[in-house]
């Protein structure tokens, strides 16, 4: 689990970023956040964290934010977005919306259906995921009317796979 951690601090600043932190510029690149958190090579090792990795080999996004995302922001009590160097922020072109429950390939299929998309926003990336952190629901809120009013959106929506007994 360490080595996995250290690879993705490796693509990450060591202290938060200081200055603009604008809801503007909370947008982060795409093609880094797949390149840097879907790689194969880490792919296998995530796999083998998640308990539930035999049922489905996919990653769902809640224990990617409980075993990724929330160790690599602990130190700060930050959001990642505060980690990730500044060439790949810029304003979000798009809004991504989706269940706890999502594959992460599932989301970045859905996402990656339009050429056009190199900046997002994502709540795991741009949000504190640290309990008692988020002070106000009102910066979700007025993230969320921001880029709905001036990007393009997508809401991903999960269902799951009915089993017969």
């Amino acid at each position: 689990h360490v080595g996995i951690l250290n690879r993705f601090r490796s693509h990450l600043l060591r202290r938060p970023k200081i200055g603009n932190k604008s809801l503007e510029r909370r947008g982060v690149s795409l093609n880094w956040l797949i390149e840097t958190f879907l790689n194969t090579a880490d792919r296998k090792e995530l796999l083998s964290l998640d308990m539930n990795a035999a049922v489905t080999t996919n990653i769902d996004t809640s224990f990617f934010v409980q075993n990724i995302i929330c160790p690599l922001t602990k130190e700060f009590k930050t959001s990642l977005w505060d980690l990730i160097p500044e060439k790949y922020c810029s304003s979000p072109e798009t809004f991504v919306s989706y269940a706890w429950t999502s594959s992460l390939d599932n989301i970045a299929q859905a996402i990656c259906t339009s050429k056009h998309i190199r900046y997002i926003w994502i709540d795991f990336v741009c949000v504190c995921q640290h309990s008692g952190m988020l002070t106000s629901l009102s910066l979700f809120v007025y993230v969320c009317v921001y880029v709905v009013h001036t990007s393009r959106y997508i809401i991903f929506r999960y269902r799951e796979k009915q089993t017969r007994s």
